[in-house]
């Protein structure tokens, strides 16, 4: 089964990341490289509607073109966007 750094390599040979602008932001920003990938959705951005697709067809990576964290994050309020997408995915991707 490939795995997150799988489908980002793939990806990375499609549109290398040398070519992204300085401030751009590419690469995983929540979750684990060694997941294994199954479903994934494809979105332009992390919209509610992006994550709740992702969450209903059980996928394990969400892709966005428009990152979910683009500043530093000084804490992650669930109750605030897009703390609350992170949240979600993170409770998502969590084993009970």
């Amino acid at each position: 089964m490939p795995s997150v750094r799988d489908v980002l390599s793939v990806l990375d040979s499609i549109a290398p990341s040398e070519w992204a602008f300085s401030g751009d932001r590419i690469g995983l920003q929540v979750g684990d490289v060694n997941a294994e990938v199954k479903r994934a959705v494809v979105s332009l951005d992390h919209s509610v509607g992006a994550v709740k697709a992702c969450l209903k067809s059980h996928a394990e990576l969400l892709l966005c073109h428009h990152p979910l964290v683009m500043n530093p994050l000084t804490n992650v309020n669930f109750g605030e966007p897009p703390h609350d997408r992170i949240g979600e995915l993170i409770v998502a991707a969590s084993p009970i």
